[in-house]
């Protein structure tokens, strides 16, 4: 199996993948995955900034927790909600997760957590049991920004489905050819890009300006500010570009609180300001400089310098376990989320939606 390691840049023009990483493996186990993150730690450094967002794999778990102890670790939303739809059988209980895995306030997150456990108590025994700092954006310690899944791996896995039944020598070759056009394409599109920022932040930002102006500031100190509006207020601090609503501090944009706060401090100059209170990984610049790098191809095998050491060495054929009986499959297996019928189940004992009667609650009631 080939294994991937990509940076995953969300709302910066769509979904962008940056390949870091490839590796061909028999199995997912301890051993794999530390040398897999050994190699990664090579030339990707272990900081409190660095986030690795993946499934729940007992062995990333153990690994990560060895390779990069300065790092934050998070487990991805989607492959969580089908675990509980598959453990719990509940479909509300699978759509307050996703609320509360989503929100960035507190208060909004206890809110769908505790509808979660009028309706299932175990399931909420269960996600406490994960951490709230894993798998919710309120709580995560780290600079997360809006990665939520690894939605990543079926993206990459889809780009190669012809390719996957190539040897390894020509999948790899493949690999190569397929993201240096995608390189090519992202240095195109953006080298003359008119906006400072990428497409899709920008129309946050202007989204964000828009609703700013229909909020009502009052300073409280320099650069503090409280904002009402929508039946809410916020307190909003510029200089530690932090809102209470949080989404100024986890999106790193100014959310429209921040933006009505701007206005009053800059006035005219706000709209310039505004790129200065954003993150610098938003601007087109550096968008570019990720892409910059040209991916070379393999030359043809008679060109090859190989030291005589190397044309010497022996080496064994490796071991080959059996293969199972019958056809291997060729498709990846959907989750439970993805083949789970839209059709809401109706109990037929309590007449309510949501649940069947094997589940319902009323059951053993006499």
């Amino acid at each position: 199996m080939v294994v991937c390691c990509c940076l995953l840049l969300h709302r910066m023009w769509r979904i962008i993948f940056f390949p870091v990483a490839f590796c061909i493996v028999d199995s997912e186990c301890d051993a794999f995955y530390r040398y897999f993150f050994e190699q990664l730690r090579s030339f990707v450094l272990d900081t409190p900034e660095l986030c690795i967002i993946c499934d729940r794999h007992q062995s990333i778990r153990k690994m990560v927790s060895i390779v990069f102890p300065l790092d934050h670790y998070g487990c991805c939303m989607r492959h969580l909600g089908e675990n509980i739809r598959n453990n719990f059988h509940n479909a509300s209980v699978v759509y307050h997760f996703y609320k509360a895995a989503k929100t960035y306030d507190i208060d909004v997150f206890s809110d769908y957590f505790n509808r979660i456990r009028d309706l299932v108590p175990q399931a909420t025994t269960h996600l406490e049991r994960i951490g709230f700092h894993r798998w919710s954006r309120a709580f995560f310690p780290g600079n997360r920004y809006n990665i939520m899944t690894t939605n990543i791996a079926e993206s990459v896995n889809s780009m190669f489905l012809d390719e996957r039944e190539y040897p390894i020598t020509a999948l790899f070759d493949a690999i190569s050819r397929r993201f240096a056009e995608k390189f090519h394409e992202r240095r195109m599109k953006f080298i003359n890009a008119p906006t400072i920022f990428v497409p899709s932040i920008e129309k946050d930002i202007a989204k964000n300006i828009n609703l700013g102006n229909k909020l009502l500031v009052h300073q409280t100190a320099n650069y503090k500010y409280i904002v009402t509006g929508q039946d809410e207020v916020a307190t909003v601090d510029l200089l530690a570009k932090s809102c209470t609503c949080k989404v100024f501090d986890i999106d790193k944009i100014p959310c429209p609180h921040a933006m009505a706060a701007l206005q009053c401090q800059y006035c005219d100059d706000y709209g310039r300001r505004i790129y200065e209170y954003s993150s610098s990984y938003y601007n087109v610049e550096v968008y570019l400089i990720a892409y910059v790098e040209e991916i070379k191809s393999v030359s043809s095998e008679e060109t090859w310098e190989v030291p005589i050491e190397i044309l010497e060495r022996k080496i064994s054929s490796p071991f080959v376990e059996p293969g199972k009986v019958g056809r291997r499959s060729s498709k990846r297996h959907k989750g439970i989320e993805e083949s789970f019928s839209t059709k809401k189940n109706k109990c037929s004992l309590c007449k309510r939606i949501g649940h069947k009667r094997t589940t319902c609650s009323e059951r053993n009631v006499a």
